[in-house]
Protein backbone atom coordinates (compact mmCIF):
# COMPACT_ATOMS: atom_id res chain seq x y z
CA UNK A 1 0.00 0.00 0.00
CA UNK A 2 1.27 3.27 -1.00
CA UNK A 3 0.80 6.40 1.39
CA UNK A 4 -0.02 10.16 0.73
CA UNK A 5 -0.44 13.30 2.93
CA UNK A 6 -4.45 13.04 3.16
CA UNK A 7 -3.67 9.19 4.24
CA UNK A 8 -1.81 9.91 7.27
CA UNK A 9 -4.12 12.87 8.23
CA UNK A 10 -7.03 10.79 7.95
CA UNK A 11 -5.11 7.98 10.09
CA UNK A 12 -4.14 10.76 12.86
CA UNK A 13 -7.97 11.61 13.04
CA UNK A 14 -9.10 8.03 13.53
CA UNK A 15 -6.30 7.18 15.60
CA UNK A 16 -6.27 10.05 17.90
CA UNK A 17 -10.23 9.07 18.70
CA UNK A 18 -9.51 5.61 19.10
CA UNK A 19 -6.21 5.42 21.14
CA UNK A 20 -6.01 8.90 22.50
CA UNK A 21 -9.28 9.77 23.74
CA UNK A 22 -9.05 12.73 20.87
CA UNK A 23 -6.86 14.96 23.43
CA UNK A 24 -4.30 15.36 20.52
CA UNK A 25 -4.40 18.64 19.47
CA UNK A 26 -3.74 18.48 14.97
CA UNK A 27 -0.66 17.75 13.68
CA UNK A 28 1.07 18.79 10.35
CA UNK A 29 1.24 15.38 8.11
CA UNK A 30 3.68 14.77 5.78
CA UNK A 31 5.09 12.13 3.43
CA UNK A 32 9.03 11.84 2.81
CA UNK A 33 11.13 9.26 0.85
CA UNK A 34 12.94 7.13 4.15
CA UNK A 35 15.93 6.42 3.40
CA UNK A 36 16.07 3.39 6.37
CA UNK A 37 13.58 5.01 8.56
CA UNK A 38 9.67 4.75 8.52
CA UNK A 39 8.43 7.71 10.18
CA UNK A 40 9.65 10.63 12.38
CA UNK A 41 8.18 13.59 14.49
CA UNK A 42 9.34 16.67 15.15
CA UNK A 43 7.94 19.92 16.44
CA UNK A 44 8.37 23.58 17.11
CA UNK A 45 7.32 26.54 20.12
CA UNK A 46 5.07 28.89 18.49
CA UNK A 47 5.13 32.52 19.72
CA UNK A 48 2.56 31.47 22.03
CA UNK A 49 4.30 29.02 23.94
CA UNK A 50 2.38 26.28 22.26
CA UNK A 51 4.11 23.40 20.19
CA UNK A 52 3.62 22.60 16.87
CA UNK A 53 4.21 19.14 15.84
CA UNK A 54 4.66 17.65 12.26
CA UNK A 55 4.48 13.78 12.03
CA UNK A 56 6.24 11.95 8.78
CA UNK A 57 5.45 8.85 7.30
CA UNK A 58 7.82 7.19 4.28
CA UNK A 59 5.87 7.10 1.14
CA UNK A 60 8.39 4.61 -0.54
CA UNK A 61 7.63 1.61 1.77
CA UNK A 62 5.13 -1.20 0.18
CA UNK A 63 2.84 -1.09 3.97
CA UNK A 64 0.63 -3.27 5.28
CA UNK A 65 -2.09 -1.78 7.30
CA UNK A 66 -1.12 -3.46 10.60
CA UNK A 67 2.58 -2.00 10.11
CA UNK A 68 1.53 1.73 9.11
CA UNK A 69 -0.58 1.52 12.08
CA UNK A 70 2.56 1.08 14.20
CA UNK A 71 4.55 3.86 12.65
CA UNK A 72 1.78 6.49 12.99
CA UNK A 73 1.02 5.25 17.06
CA UNK A 74 4.26 4.83 17.43
CA UNK A 75 4.56 9.09 15.93
CA UNK A 76 1.61 10.04 17.81
CA UNK A 77 2.95 9.02 20.82
CA UNK A 78 5.89 11.83 20.45
CA UNK A 79 3.39 14.23 19.74
CA UNK A 80 1.41 13.24 23.10
CA UNK A 81 4.57 13.50 25.15
CA UNK A 82 5.37 16.21 23.39
CA UNK A 83 2.40 18.35 23.43
CA UNK A 84 0.23 16.91 26.45
CA UNK A 85 3.26 16.25 29.18
CA UNK A 86 5.78 18.88 27.86
CA UNK A 87 8.09 16.62 27.66
CA UNK A 88 11.14 15.39 25.54
CA UNK A 89 14.57 13.91 25.49
CA UNK A 90 15.88 10.54 25.57
CA UNK A 91 17.49 9.01 22.72
CA UNK A 92 15.25 10.53 19.62
CA UNK A 93 12.83 11.41 21.72
CA UNK A 94 12.53 7.71 23.50
CA UNK A 95 12.79 8.37 26.97
CA UNK A 96 10.95 6.77 29.65
CA UNK A 97 8.19 9.36 29.08
CA UNK A 98 7.57 7.51 25.92
CA UNK A 99 7.59 3.92 26.68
Amino acid sequence: MKITKEDIKALFKEYNKLYFDGVLPSCKCHVFKGRGVFGRYNYFRKGNGKHEGSIWIAYNVDWTEETLREVVVHEMIHHYVQTIEGRSGGLFGHNWRFH
